[in-house]
């Protein structure tokens, strides 16, 4: 590949994609093609989070794309934080509709809409949804995976009887993420609150997934938001306690999309391609003969691999494209990102020996076939280990921690500040000057190492109060 990773890494981004049949251009701006190789990661991420989304006790619903637009102009912040990206159909069955519909761009006015019909009594509470979903917003500057017009993700909503049981599950979905982007992605996470001013429209409070890519710059990977009772009096969502008393119940709502995809091509792809981690790589491993004039050992290969599917739980695929030269075979798996490739012909089949090629350190090793199983189960653990520590030393490569204002502003380089911030507005509008963007306020139990320079600082912004660790970075 001639554009590298360390040179133009826009460019890096739009030509690993693209070269790793991930995605196409669609006839509309800022939407996409996803091909096979990209649904097929998308559907094990999404398998990772429907297993714990299903142990919280969280069932799977399908809701309508189009809305009322009345709903969303019910809940004033809501509209407001929306209004900017909004498709709105007018027309439809050859005449005006008598109120317009939106395209979702979430799904929180809609699913609430219905809570007031299915909440009644504290019996109905908790009551938990989550939908797997395409939703539409119109992004000025679309970039692949990213910051797309229309794109795929996962919207839970839930309702509880108390605010504490909500906060509950604020958090535990928040770490739910964050257990499958670190132990599943190996990408290493920062978890904080939004301030307010960068808070979910219409929410009370927005915990956050910040991730280090690799330009430096901070990606939001996935969001969990306290919304309280705010929507409950638009939607007129009550129930009644045991003693009749008729309350509010305390909502949430938490997401991830594809964006994750994008996150791990930024992460881990290299100058030769895309990386994927084992854990999550629709194929584990590809096996290429090098000869291809004996069909004899094609046969037993194709018996071996079927036997070694059966046996793991890995992926493993047969590569017997032989118009191709090795070199050019070689290359063809490692711009996708698969996690290993098995080397071999009539010789190395005739001595039960198999050489490994890895894709993330580019090492070779032989070994013998009958070990094959137990030690491919010990590489993928090694290389999933590898890509995160990898990751993590980018990560503190990039962090930078400062009790002054004036370190950020002069910075050009992209950092990963921790600054010592009260909440005071003057540093907001300061900040946004040069690009940069206040990220969240750390968690403090969770990062205690990384923000330990910081804590009870003043403020960096009014040098008067004591600010709490919170991350500044410029974004996507």
């Amino acid at each position: 590949m001639s554009i590298t990773k360390k040179g133009s890494f826009p460019e890096w981004y739009q030509s690993v994609i693209f070269d790793a049949k991930l995605i196409d251009n669609a006839s509309v701006k800022g939407c996409y093609i996803i091909r096979p190789q990209a649904v097929a990661i998308w559907n094990n991420i999404k398998n990772e989070l429907n297993k714990r989304i299903e142990e919280m006790g969280v069932e799977e619903y399908i809701f309508p794309l189009l809305i009322p637009q009345s709903f969303l102009e019910r809940e004033k912040d809501h509209i407001e934080g929306f209004a900017p990206e909004v498709a709105v159909v007018t027309h439809a069955g050859g005449s005006s509709l008598k109120e317009p519909l939106v395209i979702r761009p979430t799904s929180e006015t809609i699913i609430h809409s219905l809570f007031s019909k299915w909440i009644n009594s504290w019996r109905d509470l908790p009551l938990k949804v989550n939908q797997w979903a395409n939703v539409v917003r119109w992004e000025k500057r679309p970039r692949a995976f990213l910051r797309s017009t229309e794109f795929w993700w996962q919207e839970g909503h839930t309702a509880h009887a108390t605010e504490e049981e909500a906060r509950n599950e604020v958090l535990q979905s928040i770490m739910m993420y964050e257990d499958v982007i670190q132990n599943r992605l190996a990408i290493p996470t920062i978890r904080g609150k939004k301030p307010d001013h960068e808070r979910f429209a219409g929410a009370e409070e927005t915990h956050t997934l910040e991730g280090c890519m690799g330009d430096g710059k901070a990606l939001q990977m996935a969001t969990s938001h306290l919304l309280g009772v705010g929507f409950c009096e638009q939607f007129s969502i009550h129930y009644r306690t045991k003693e009749n008393i008729l309350m509010r119940p305390s909502l949430t709502s938490w997401g991830a999309t594809t964006r994750l995809l994008g996150a791990l091509i930024m992460v881990h792809g290299d100058d030769k391609g895309i990386v994927v981690p084992p854990a999550i790589s629709p194929v584990t491993c590809v096996s290429i003969l090098l000869k291809g004039e004996d069909d004899l050992v094609e046969i037993e290969m194709k018996n071996k691999i079927a036997l070694w599917n059966k046996k793991t739980e890995k992926n493993f695929l047969l590569d017997t494209s032989y118009e191709h030269s090795i070199g050019e075979r070689i290359y063809h798996w490692e711009k996708r990102g698969i996690p290993f490739q098995f080397l071999f012909g009539k010789k190395e089949m005739d001595n039960g020996i198999i050489t490994i090629k890895i894709r993330d350190n580019g090492e070779k090793i032989t070994t013998t076939e009958e070990n094959i199983v137990e030690i491919l189960e010990k590489l993928c653990d090694e290389q999933q280990k590898r890509l995160y520590q990898r990751a993590l030393n980018h990560q503190k490569s990039f962090l930078y921690a400062t009790d002054s204002f004036n370190d950020i502003m002069k910075m050009e380089d992209e950092k990963f500040f921790i600054i010592s911030w009260c909440g005071c507005k003057e540093i907001i509008k300061k900040i946004k000057e040069p690009g940069w963007t206040i990220r969240c306020f750390i968690d403090e139990n969770k990062h205690k190492e990384m923000i330990s320079d910081i804590i009870n600082m003043p403020c960096a912004g009014c040098k008067e109060k004591i600010g709490k660790a919170t991350l500044v970075a410029r974004a996507y």
